[in-house]
C-alpha cells in the first residue's frame, strides 16, 4: 500500500521558480601574519621624502626632509585596503607577538578563575597519566 503524501504536488524541475544567483560583490581576502608585519614595518621603519610645496627643504644642499609614510601610502604600495591596514594598526601588538606562518590572530580568552583553572588542569593531567578517562562529570 502506497502512502498518500498531503500538501500540493510536486512541481517538474522546469515549472519551479529559482531564484537568480547573484555575484559577489565584495571578495573576502585573509593575509598572512607575514604580510601584515611586512604592511606595519612598512609604516613603522620607512620614510618617504615630503612634498616639495613645503618649506621644509633646501634646495641650495639637496637636503630633503624625510617622513613616515601614511596608511592612503601603504594602502596603493601593498594593494590593501586602507580599513584593513588602519585595523592593523590599531591591534599591532598582537599581531607582533602572533606565529609568522598563521594567518588569524587569536587572542587567548579571559580566564575569569585562575586559580580553579589552574588546579583542574593539575587534576586532568594526573588523571591521564593514570590512564583514566576524563569526561565532564
Amino acid at each position: 500500500m502506497q502512502k498518500i503524501r498531503r500538501g500540493p504536488k510536486t512541481k517538474p524541475l522546469a515549472e519551479r521558480s529559482v531564484p537568480e544567483v547573484l555575484q559577489i560583490q565584495r571578495p573576502i581576502r585573509t593575509y598572512s601574519c607575514a604580510k601584515k608585519l611586512q604592511v606595519l614595518k612598512f609604516l613603522s621603519d620607512h620614510r618617504v621624502p615630503c612634498s616639495q610645496d613645503s618649506g621644509s627643504s633646501r634646495v641650495g644642499s639637496q637636503t630633503l626632509a624625510m617622513r613616515p609614510p601614511s596608511q592612503a601610502e601603504a594602502c596603493i604600495k601593498f594593494q590593501i585596503p586602507q580599513t584593513t591596514i588602519s585595523g592593523w594598526v590599531r591591534i599591532s601588538s598582537t599581531i607582533l607577538e602572533a606565529s609568522k606562518n598563521g594567518r588569524s590572530v587569536r587572542q587567548a580568552g579571559r580566564c575569569d578563575w585562575p586559580e580553579i583553572e589552574k588546579e583542574l588542569n593539575e587534576r586532568f593531567l594526573k588523571e591521564r597519566e593514570a590512564g583514566r578517562a576524563v569526561r565532564r562529570g
